[in-house]
């Protein structure tokens, strides 16, 4: 059966991306045919939200998600209609409502200029069993608080509490105030856990991360010192409220009061769905972290400028370590796709020694059962037997015939682990935080020879290895395997000492970070250094 989703806009997009990665089939509500959506292969339902054309939209289908998002009368009369939708359906049983906001159970008038369409529409929910529903609580998006070029979020049409174009922070109440921000993507993968779950509860907390306004100025402004910060006091936010105030600046008040008023943040030891966004790099706090660091666009599938099959790879040669299965199997592939010569494992050792060697990609690396330090076994912590010596001797060994050639590339296979910390992976992150100052090494030493040294993070993929992670964390790997094999190839096709010594991750469009070459040289970008 399929999820039928209410509204095309934003949060939609995201859905669109994440429901048929985990099998689910989607049906699109939309009062007008959308292109994109065509693109995407997703089915539409034009509607004009009447009885007898919601009827036929949810025909087959086992749950209802809107995402219409509107201040007017007409939220309130498109929600009861989508709701008696289902109460007459068959098949479609399950309702969610677009609110994700904050803790609106203990917060019911929050934030106040949603507070009378949305109370009416929880009154209407309550009063009838024949339809499960729940409110989803988030805080804030977490998208709002980086470049709106990087998300499918839009600004807040009430205001923004963080001004990127005017480089402005509008804090309500006090720096010391938390939040919870939860990204709209992490939100989708917990809908798409609630809709494959069991019973609802009526209200269902996400979050993502707690930080205080505090901890939110200071990482914003370790990438964009410029920024301001300019505090409403509560009084001044309430003096704001009051009759005289243009309806621009009251809501906008509203807006503040939210947060200040403690309505942003879940109840502790309530949020099901804790998902853990510094898995895949997307903490806050993080230093460096590459969500926040970046200033391009994000992939999760390969694109049009890294395709294979444009790169002139003919003649060079290239080792592959670890090739044999997953993403290096797959990277040996899209290789020959270019009609590279693959030698790696596949080749005889004697083929790629009789000459020189263009590049080596070096993959050698495993994944422990992950256990507090007190309770790992040590013989397998030490990880960085495979991961820090299987790739220094492959340095050692290769960088001599490396520098025979035109191309002198090499690739380290990193992590998006060595920039943060979850418990139980003591000895993985380390290794592959070591692995990314190795490549700092040699690009040292051998960078005026004209040596290129790169590490990467290859993206979440669910290969055999991966999967090793706790279960908990395999939504992140939602990564398809030719992202990271095109993205090497991109890397291989032509020197790219701008990035030698540097780390960056598979999802970053290169077309754009390539753009930004000169700033990632003059601030010396994506390399682990301590800030103040």
């Amino acid at each position: 059966m399929s999820i039928a989703i209410a509204g095309s806009g934003d949060l939609a997009r995201y859905m669109v991306e994440e429901f048929p990665r985990a099998g689910l089939d989607l049906v699109i509500l939309t009062r007008t045919y959308k292109p994109h959506l065509a693109k995407e292969g997703v089915q539409q339902f034009m509607t004009d939200y009447s009885s007898t054309s919601l009827d036929e939209a949810l025909r087959g289908c086992k749950a209802l998600i809107s995402t219409i998002v509107d201040m007017s009368q007409t939220y309130v009369d498109i929600h009861l209609q989508l709701l008696a939708a289902c109460r007459r359906s068959a098949s479609c049983k399950r309702f969610i409502p677009s609110e994700f906001a904050g803790n609106t159970r203990d917060y019911p008038d929050q934030p106040a200029y949603f507070r009378n369409i949305n109370e009416r529409v929880r009154q209407a929910l309550k009063q009838q069993d024949q339809v499960e529903w729940t409110i989803v609580c988030i805080g804030f998006f977490a998208d709002y608080f980086i470049p709106a070029s990087n998300r499918y979020i839009r600004n807040m049409r009430e205001g923004s509490l963080i001004d990127f174009d005017n480089e402005k922070f509008s804090v309500p109440g006090s720096l010391q105030d938390s939040i919870d921000i939860t990204l709209a993507r992490d939100v989708v993968k917990g809908l798409v856990a609630l809709v494959n779950g069991p019973i609802w509860a009526p209200y269902t907390f996400m979050s993502g991360q707690r930080l205080t306004w505090r901890e939110i100025v200071d990482t914003i402004r370790r990438e964009r010192p410029k920024f301001t910060v300019q505090v409403s006091t509560l009084n001044e936010v309430i003096d704001t409220l009051m009759p005289g105030n243009s309806a621009d600046d009251i809501t906008f008040a509203q807006l503040q009061l939210y947060s200040a008023s403690g309505a942003a943040r879940c109840p502790e030891g309530e949020c099901i769905l804790r998902l853990i966004m510094s898995a895949h790099g997307y903490s806050l706090r993080e230093t460096n972290s590459p969500t926040l660091a970046s200033y391009v666009s994000t992939h999760n599938d390969t694109y049009p400028f890294i395709n294979p099959s444009k790169a002139d790879l003919v003649g060079k040669s290239v080792f592959i370590t670890g090739a044999s299965k997953g993403i290096w199997k797959g990277t040996a592939i899209r290789f020959d796709m270019a009609e590279e010569s693959v030698k790696a494992a596949a080749e005889t050792a004697k083929e790629i020694l009789d000459g020189s060697l263009d590049i080596l990609i070096n993959n050698a690396g495993c994944l422990e059962e992950w256990k507090p330090v007190t309770e790992s076994d040590p013989s397998e912590w030490w990880t960085w037997e495979v991961t820090m010596e299987g790739t220094y001797l492959s340095a050692r060994y290769f960088i001599a015939l490396l520098l025979k050639s035109s191309a002198k590339t090499v690739i380290n296979i990193s992590s998006v682990g060595a920039q943060i910390i979850v418990p139980g992976a003591s000895a993985y992150q380390t290794s592959k935080f070591a692995l990314c100052h190795f490549t700092e090494f040699i690009d040292k030493k051998y960078y005026e020879q004209g040596f290129v040294a790169i590490s990467i993070h290859p993206g979440g993929i669910k290969t055999q290895l991966a999967l090793n992670i706790p279960p908990a964390m395999h939504s992140h790997l939602n990564d398809r395997l030719e992202l990271a094999a095109d993205t090497m190839v991109w890397l291989s096709r032509e020197r790219r000492d701008w990035l030698s010594g540097r780390f960056i991750t598979v999802n970053w469009d290169m077309e754009e970070l390539e753009n930004m070459k000169k700033e990632i040289l003059q601030r010396n970008l994506l390399k682990f250094r301590m800030t103040t």
